[in-house]
């Protein structure tokens, strides 16, 4: 990893976006702002915070290129700024050598739901190559909002080879929000996942994906090791089926 071909400015631009987006709030604001049009006054009874600290969130975002802000009579607005500058300093982020500055590309990425060509790839080869499994799992993240069919084999990939269970967990989850008959098998396969948080999101995959052909598999993990992963599959088997028998695997068997 380096920032090798990254100019100076555009490091400066990055730290700052970084540290803009990187605050709980100044997220919810910038998320607020990208569906709405809105004055300060409004931000301040969505938040609930005062006058002077959410201005100060204001104007970080702004600095950070974040924001735009304009008047209307003698009403001040602000709204998200092209979600396309964001989205390259976050890509180049996602090749700093600073571990931090990975995890928060990721996230900031998944949250500008930035579905270009170039953030796809970027976040794909940070699924599979980056070497910090955090930073993989947050990449693997970022697709459940950007969700395009295109990604799925590189979800899949990560769902058999990640050695990082987070890495695995999220690459189901993610699965199963694209949907889509390429990811039924990869979710039935990632019920045998030795780790608990990746069965729970295969279980939750296959029930958004109403998958009738993963009746068998679910019924079996009606007697999962794990409690969660057993009321989740209970669950799955009601809404793909119509039918509620209990938590018994020999009654849903008859």
């Amino acid at each position: 990893m380096a920032e090798e071909g990254i100019a100076k400015g555009s490091i400066e631009g990055l730290v700052a976006m970084l540290r803009a987006a990187g605050d709980p709030t100044r997220l919810r604001l910038l998320l607020l702002l990208r569906e709405a049009e809105l004055a300060v006054s409004e931000l301040i009874e969505i938040v609930g915070q005062s006058q002077p600290r959410v201005s100060r969130h204001l104007k970080l975002l702004g600095e950070a290129g974040l924001l735009e802000r304009f008047k209307e009579g003698s009403w001040v607005f602000y709204r998200a700024a092209d979600r396309g500058k964001g989205a390259e300093l976050g890509r180049r982020a996602l090749l700093c050598s600073q571990r931090e500055t990975r995890l928060q590309a990721a996230l900031i990425l998944g949250n500008l739901e930035d579905s270009s060509k170039e953030t796809i790839k970027a976040l794909s080869d940070a699924v599979l190559l980056d070497p910090d499994g955090d930073a993989r799992a947050l990449a693997a993240k970022a697709f459940i909002k950007i969700r395009k069919p295109e990604v799925i084999p590189v979800l899949i990939r990560s769902l058999k080879e990640d050695p990082f269970e987070p890495a695995r967990a999220n690459a189901a989850w993610a699965l199963g929000d694209i949907g889509g008959a390429q990811a039924l098998q990869p979710l039935r396969d990632a019920l045998k996942d030795p780790d608990t948080w990746v069965r729970l999101r295969a279980v939750s995959g296959l029930k958004r994906l109403k998958a009738k052909a993963a009746v068998p598999d679910l019924i079996e993990h009606l007697a999962d090791t794990n409690q969660m992963v057993r009321e989740r599959a209970r669950e799955a088997l009601k809404d793909i089926t119509g039918q509620d028998k209990g938590e018994d695997p020999a009654a849903w068997k008859r």
